[in-house]
């Protein structure tokens, strides 16, 4: 019988992946976890999900880039665009322009 590890620890990490995306935003839409220290507080979850293995992620975290770059939210705006630059590299953030030569 084959071993189906490696494809649950894939859709372990994935689920993991989601899960911290979830709790990051719950965390950066309430008022109390924004203030002192903001930065401190997101770290694990930024770090997190800056993992090459989030990369999955990428039409969402453009989403939501798009949305807090509309909304002037310079915080959750540099805090997403750091997890998709980790995520997906560098050129995620381009642009669709510059996208379109990939």
């Amino acid at each position: 019988m084959a071993s189906t590890g490696g494809a649950e620890d894939a859709a372990t990490e994935r689920a993991a992946l989601e899960h911290a995306l979830s709790e990051w935003g719950t965390r950066l839409a309430s008022s109390a976890e924004r203030g002192p220290d903001t930065h401190r507080r997101f770290e694990p979850l930024v770090e997190e999900l800056r993992a090459p293995a989030a990369a999955f992620l990428r039409p969402e975290l453009e989403q939501r880039l798009a949305r807090y770059v509309a909304a002037d939210d310079s915080f959750a705006r540099d805090q997403i665009a750091h997890v998709l630059a980790g995520a997906c590299g560098a050129a995620a953030l381009a642009g669709p322009d510059a996208r379109a030569d990939e």
